[in-house]
């Protein structure tokens, strides 16, 4: 009786850990080249609208990403997942609106503070398994919710919070004129 010992060569296992290495990289430059994909995008990669698709794309291939990791990892059938989401996205928003912390400070701010929210959550839906998970999860999910509608001076509601309105001001100095915008300023 011969046993056949052929196996797939070393760097073959590493495959799938190369292509998505790769899919990254090519992910990272896509904004810096000048491609334009009709149907798909609203004009070449380096403009405003299909930066502004890609990274919506990229928030909702995360959220995906931790949908596959709870239910086709861990087996856990979760519908809190609007909570965190919610979560991070209201956060940063009142975090960068009510305090004058740079973009990345209130990222961490906000990162922490979705960590607090799923400690807290999570040590009481982890109580629980199957049917019953979903539930909880779904409860937290829905309360989240309607701290979001009854606090519309806070969070701006359903809509999401409002950006702040431009203030521009024109000052001179000496045979110049300058003008200076902070928000958006077209």
């Amino acid at each position: 009786m011969t046993v056949n010992t052929t196996s797939r060569p070393s760097w073959k296992r590493f495959l799938p850990a190369i292509a998505g290495g790769l899919l990254v990289v090519v992910m990272a430059l896509l904004p810096l080249l000048n491609i334009s994909i009709p149907g798909v995008l609203p004009g070449p990669t380096y403009t405003p609208g299909s930066l502004a698709l890609l990274s919506l794309c990229l928030v909702f291939a995360a959220l995906a990403l931790s949908y596959n990791l709870l239910l086709g990892t861990a087996g856990m059938l979760s519908f809190g997942h609007a909570l965190y989401f919610g979560a991070g996205a209201y956060g940063l928003g009142i975090v960068l609106r009510a305090t004058d912390l740079p973009l990345w400070p209130g990222i961490f701010v906000a990162i922490l503070g979705g960590l607090v929210i799923a400690v807290v959550t999570g040590a009481v839906a982890m109580r629980v398994s199957g049917i019953p998970f979903a539930m909880v999860t779904l409860a937290f999910a829905q309360a989240g919710s309607v701290l979001v509608r009854r606090n519309q001076q806070v969070t701006g509601g359903e809509e999401g919070s409002p950006s702040a309105p431009p203030t521009c001001r024109t000052g001179s100095s000496g045979s110049s004129t300058r003008r200076t915008c902070t928000g958006s300023c077209w």
